[in-house]
């Protein structure tokens, strides 16, 4: 649970929702679905961790304080500073941004070509 409004968690609320407006998107067909997912990449793509620690580099960690401009929480939560869950964070939000960029999903059918 994030305790304020300005930390943005990564663990179980913007990683998870970005890949639920794609699929809505999908679903319904509504754009406002498809705007909001565009929205969540933009933000995503800002908060990049950009570190020169070859551990955080190029990842998402667990908490991003948006008034520090910073990954941060003090480590006072979960998703401080220095948590790194690369499946549960990386993961879904390296779907969306795959899926935002062509026609996938996670529910598409198995491609007959893809060699094995």
């Amino acid at each position: 649970m994030v305790a304020a409004p300005h930390l943005a968690d990564l663990i179980y609320t913007d990683n998870w929702a970005v890949l639920a407006l794609h699929h809505l998107h999908l679903l319904t067909g509504d754009r406002a679905f498809l705007r909001s997912r565009d929205r969540a990449l933009r933000f995503l793509a800002a908060i990049q961790d950009r570190s020169p620690s070859p551990h955080f580099a190029g990842c998402w960690r667990g908490l991003y304080d948006t008034r520090a401009g910073a990954w941060g929480g003090g480590d006072h939560y979960e998703g401080g500073a220095n948590s790194l869950y690369s499946g549960w964070t990386n993961a879904p939000i390296a779907w969306a941004f795959l899926f935002a960029a062509g026609d996938g999903d996670l529910f598409a059918p198995p491609n007959p070509h893809a060699s094995t």
